[in-house]
């Protein structure tokens, strides 16, 4: 299917949102169900994949995450899954969309007890896998599992991050995404701190200077 019908639809992103050389914004699509068969051990599999891999990465300063409305909202729009993301093309498409630097997708699959996740990270710029990952075990195990991919999917994701960025030393614009990301957790001592820290680089970042101000007034209400 042609995406190029959907390129006005604008998928809402947070007020706060703002796009950082460094700070990477990435998309967690719902996973494909592959199985042949199906039991009442992977039921909501698809979901608790997305979610425990979007726990992984909440924390890190490294990420901005794609909210789920607004990835459920354009696949539903394009009438597309994650599993018609194959080609590079479809996947740079929807990662534009999505204002998405990177995005992570996959499958599983449940044969006769046996499950089997797996996960690809892709690169939207180029629309390349950039990194790949699979478990396979007992489905009574699902919840080991599930919980031990997620953490193995977002370490590369992480590391790939890293990689990219060549661990330089951060930007003021990069302070001020992590401010906003601490402020939207109503973390504000610590968005303070990252805001201050980007004004000290850019004396002249005129919404660092203004998210500081905003937060210091909500401090004294």
């Amino acid at each position: 299917m042609c995406l190029t019908a959907a390129c006005a639809a604008k998928p809402a992103r947070p007020a706060l949102e703002l796009d950082s050389p460094r700070v990477k914004t990435v998309a967690v699509l719902p996973f494909q169900n592959n199985s042949i068969t199906q039991s009442p051990h992977t039921q909501g599999l698809a979901r608790t994949l997305t979610d425990r891999i979007t726990e992984n990465l909440t924390a890190s300063l490294e990420v901005t995450l794609v909210d789920r409305e607004s990835i459920e909202k354009l696949l539903n729009e394009l009438s597309l899954s994650s599993q018609g993301m194959t080609q590079a093309e479809g996947r740079l498409s929807l990662g534009k969309l999505l204002g998405a630097h990177y995005l992570i997708m996959g499958e599983y699959s449940e044969i006769v007890g046996n499950l089997r996740l797996d996960a690809r990270i892709v690169e939207v710029q180029s629309g390349k896998i950039v990194g790949s990952d699979s478990i396979e075990g007992q489905v009574a195990e699902r919840r080991h599992m599930e919980t031990a991919f997620a953490k193995t999917v977002s370490v590369l994701l992480l590391d790939k991050i890293a990689t990219a960025r060549g661990f330089g030393r951060f930007t003021s614009l990069d302070y001020l995404k992590m401010g906003l990301q601490f402020e939207k957790k109503q973390e504000f001592e610590k968005a303070l701190e990252q805001y201050k820290k980007a004004l000290s680089i850019d004396p002249k970042n005129r919404q660092a200077n203004a998210r500081l101000q905003a937060v210091l007034l909500m401090a004294v209400e």
